[in-house]
């Protein structure tokens, strides 16, 4: 995990989205990645309890964009 400096408040940034579930005070993710790793890195914040915030599209079919909205349901 990389921390920049100068920013307002905490900010990091990971290549694995698990990553951002190891730190302890880890709010929210932001998916900047190529399109088909919006789904899987979006799901993984979603389990971990994360909040995310993915850049469109959000996934490549429509049965993902409904287990992604199951999994923020929860």
């Amino acid at each position: 995990m990389r921390r920049l400096e100068g920013t307002r408040g905490p900010l990091a940034i990971v290549a694995d989205p698990a990553e951002a579930g190891r730190a302890d005070s880890a709010f929210a993710v932001f998916v900047g990645t190529p399109d088909h790793h919006h789904y899987p890195a979006t799901k993984i914040a979603l389990d971990l309890g994360i909040h995310a915030y993915t850049q469109k599209p959000l996934t490549q079919t429509v049965g993902e964009a409904r287990r992604l909205a199951e999994a923020a349901a929860k």
